[in-house]
């Protein structure tokens, strides 16, 4: 299975079913990917949605992902200051490596 951490944007661009990027939004929901998250990437995922789409839709797509089996929480235990000037790209990082 494909081991990823999947970018704010990406996500937002993935979930409405018309958008050519739909495919990824449905691979998470049909258990194709093991997505790995952080609170503070949830969180990143809710305020975006929420302002993007609507507070609901991001309600509805956090509650799907954190009862999904192949979103695996992932704590940092470390972190990686590579990249200094994009918050989200460490995040990320941090993620991946810890994950």
């Amino acid at each position: 299975m494909i081991k990823l951490v999947i970018d704010t944007n990406a996500l937002l661009v993935s979930i409405p079913r018309l958008s050519a990027y739909h495919w990824l939004f449905q691979a998470i929901i049909k258990k194709q990917l093991l997505l790995f998250v952080t609170t503070e990437i949830l969180s990143e995922y809710e305020e975006v949605l929420g302002n993007k789409l609507s507070p609901q839709t991001a309600t509805s797509v956090i509650r799907t992902l954190i009862e999904l089996d192949n979103v695996v929480p992932t704590t940092v235990h470390w972190s990686q200051s590579l990249v200094e000037t994009m918050r989200f790209q460490r995040k990320t990082f941090s993620c991946y490596t810890n994950g």
